[in-house]
């Protein structure tokens, strides 16, 4: 069963960074087609994205942008601050939903959203995947 946990920004500081929810996902999640679908960031991501991340964000109002897992890690790692992203993992590439405002979240397996630095949504197709973000580690990074 689908489920959506939200961690809210506390003291005017988000609880935790895309790159620390990165690395609670479970191992089998690597191997998923990851898109971002949108961003808003700072940081000098040219080690990953050549043009830096003005072009990324630009690109992405026009298609979604595929990532392998060891990119997407680098890409997390080299952000100064997320403001806003969507973030899918998927099965296959042909289940990554279009940009939009609203994500079709069916076929996807995780969808990771930070919206405006305050909240982290992060969903899961199965429940029990969500368990992972509910680990005392993750939120002592707060």
């Amino acid at each position: 069963m689908p489920a959506i946990l939200e961690l809210l920004q506390t003291s005017g500081v988000v609880p935790c960074q895309l790159i620390d929810l990165l690395h609670v996902l479970p191992e089998d999640a690597h191997a998923l087609t990851w898109a971002i679908l949108d961003l808003e960031a700072i940081g000098d991501i040219r080690g990953v994205w050549d043009a830096g991340v003005l072009d990324l964000e630009a690109q992405l109002h026009r298609s979604p942008m595929i990532f392998d897992w060891q990119d997407l890690v680098k890409l997390a790692n080299s952000f100064e601050q997320v403001i806003n992203i969507t973030l899918v993992a998927c099965l296959d590439t042909s289940d990554i939903p279009a940009v939009d405002f609203e994500v079709d979240k069916s076929n996807c397996e995780f969808v990771l959203e930070l919206v405006d630095s305050t909240v982290w949504r992060i969903y899961a197709k199965h429940q029990d995947k969500l368990q992972r973000f509910l680990n005392p580690q993750l939120q002592s990074v707060a």
